[in-house]
């Protein structure tokens, strides 16, 4: 009984560290992912139109949407890699304190547990399927603002012009965002 109890106790934690971690990771990625593009998109609009000219709209949009994905991909990605080895560390602590009985009952769990998160899937699927849109979203505002930059500056209305794009910025991140905290997710609660 105190085996199951510790047991119990321990999976807790280990479920509670691998949320906490996934929501944090998700975090400070899509934070550092949108201060990239909107000190990108501000590095943009605030520079002279001889500097605006020397990149093409290709160019513009990995400044404002490829790099900083890129970036904060990689930062999360260490992020993920350091609580992989915690939740490894933990999943051995816990496994010493078993026995074959209650090893046999975590098996069961696991393939029940299988079963059971398949809408988590098509979930998953759903959000994933946003992201896409709403990364399609933002390399066509991105086109569009880097289309008329050079009329607009002339005109004083850059920033105006911009306003659309950091909203769209803000969508884009945002469900990027609950996208990441969905998969992180998936391995605490399994």
């Amino acid at each position: 009984l105190i085996a199951i109890l510790i047991l119990l106790v321990l999976i807790t934690v280990r479920l509670a560290s691998g949320l906490g971690k996934t929501y944090l990771a998700s975090k400070l990625q899509f934070s550092l992912m949108r201060s990239l593009r909107r000190e990108s998109l501000e590095a943009y609009s605030s520079s002279s139109w001889m500097s605006q000219s020397e990149l093409d709209h290709g160019d513009v949009q990995q400044l404002i949407v490829s790099i900083p994905n890129g970036i904060s991909a990689q930062f999360s990605g260490l992020i993920i890699h350091v609580g992989h080895i915690a939740i490894m560390l933990a999943m051995l602590g816990y496994s010493m304190l078993t026995d074959a009985r209650l090893t046999l009952v975590l098996i069961v769990m696991i393939a029940l547990a299988t079963v059971a998160f398949r809408p988590l899937r098509t979930i998953t699927k759903k959000s994933a399927k946003k992201a896409l849109l709403a990364q399609r979203d933002l390399s066509s505002g991105i086109a569009q603002f880097a289309s008329v930059t050079f009329e607009t500056q002339s005109l004083g209305l850059l920033e105006s012009a911009s306003a659309p794009v950091h909203g769209t910025i803000e969508r884009e991140a945002g469900q990027s965002e609950r996208l990441a905290r969905l998969k992180g997710s998936v391995v605490p609660l399994f």
